[in-house]
C-alpha cells in the first residue's frame, strides 16, 4: 500500500512539474513576442507593421503579405452599386492616369497627372469602386531607379487622389526589361491575374483601361472581360484616325467591325474612349 501511494504521489508531483513548466515556456514565448513587436514598432516610427497605411507597389510573390495588408482597406464590390456592375478597375498608369512623357518618370517632379483624371477616380472611389494600377516600368530594371524611389512617385499620385476623394491602394508593377520580359510584363497576363484573385473578383466584373493595345491583350489574356482603349498617351495617334474617318467616340470595336485601328483580334472586343473620364463616363453613368 506504502508502494502504490508513495508512486500516486511521485506521478502527481511530475505532471505537477510538467505543468509549470508548460506555463512558464508559454509566458517567456508571450513575453518575446512583445519585444519583438516593441523593437519593430520603434523601428517603424512609433507605428506597428500591421498599422501603416502607405501606398506600395508590388513586383510579386514576396510582396503578397505587404498586399494583404494594403488591399484589406479596399472595398471590393460596395452596396452602393449594382452586385452585376464592375467592381475592379485596373489601370495602366503612363498615358492614362499622367501625361506620357515621351520617357521615364523617374521623380515626383515628371509626375503629372492628366486634366481630370483626379476627380474622375475620386468620383469612382466614392461610389465603392475598387480600383487597381498594372504598369510596365522597365526604368526599375534598367536600374534607372529603384522601387523605393517609384514608391514616392506613386505616393505623389496618392495625394492628388486624396485630394479628391481618391484611392488607388494596390499597384502592380512589372520591372521587366523588354528583352529578359516575363508573363509579369504587359502583355503578359500575370498582374491583372494578381488582382483578380487578391480583390476576389471574377472578370466579368473587372474593367481594364489602357493607352497600348499590349494591354488590351494582357486583359485579354487574363479574363479581364471590360477593355477599355484611351485616346491619350500612345493612344493619340489612334484617336485621330478614328476622328478623321468621321467617327465620333465612344467607339465599340469588335470582330464584325469594318476597320479594327490596328487593335488585334485576340483583344477584341474593345471600347475606344477619348479619356480615363469618357471611358469612366461610358461605364458608370
Amino acid at each position: 500500500m506504502r508502494c502504490r501511494a508513495r508512486h500516486r504521489a511521485h506521478v502527481a508531483m511530475c505532471i505537477a512539474w510538467l505543468l509549470l513548466i508548460s506555463f512558464v515556456c508559454l509566458y517567456a514565448k508571450n513575453d518575446v513576442k512583445k519585444v519583438i513587436s516593441s523593437q519593430l514598432t520603434r523601428k517603424n516610427g512609433g507605428s506597428s507593421p500591421n498599422s501603416r497605411h502607405k501606398t506600395r507597389s508590388f513586383i510579386g510573390q514576396e510582396s503578397r503579405k505587404s498586399f494583404v495588408r494594403s488591399t484589406s482597406q479596399a472595398r471590393v464590390c460596395d452596396d452602393k452599386i449594382q452586385p452585376e456592375s464592375i467592381c475592379l478597375v485596373i489601370l495602366d498608369r503612363d498615358g492614362v492616369i499622367n501625361v506620357d512623357r515621351g520617357t521615364w518618370v523617374l521623380q515626383p517632379e515628371d509626375f503629372e497627372m492628366i486634366p481630370g483624371v483626379a476627380e474622375s477616380i475620386g468620383n469612382l472611389s466614392k461610389k465603392g469602386v475598387a480600383l487597381a494600377v498594372a504598369t510596365n516600368q522597365s526604368c526599375v530594371g534598367r536600374k534607372l531607379i529603384s522601387m523605393e524611389d517609384l514608391d514616392r512617385i506613386h505616393d505623389k499620385m496618392q495625394n492628388v487622389l486624396n485630394e479628391h476623394g481618391g484611392q488607388i491602394p494596390s499597384i502592380y508593377v512589372a520591372p521587366d526589361t523588354p528583352d529578359k520580359a516575363t508573363s509579369r510584363r504587359k502583355p503578359g497576363p500575370t498582374m491583372l491575374l494578381e488582382a483578380l484573385q487578391n480583390f476576389r473578383v471574377t472578370g466579368d466584373k473587372a474593367l481594364m483601361v489602357g493607352d497600348t493595345t499590349n494591354d488590351m491583350l494582357a486583359a485579354a489574356r487574363a479574363g479581364v472581360q471590360h477593355r477599355v482603349l484611351v485616346c491619350t498617351g500612345h493612344g493619340e495617334k489612334r484617336g485621330e484616325a478614328i476622328l478623321s474617318s468621321g467617327i465620333n467616340l465612344p467607339l465599340v470595336v469588335s470582330d464584325s467591325s469594318n476597320e479594327k485601328f490596328g487593335i488585334p483580334d485576340e483583344a477584341l472586343p474593345v471600347v475606344v474612349c477619348a479619356d480615363l473620364p469618357d471611358a469612366i463616363n461610358y461605364y458608370f453613368h
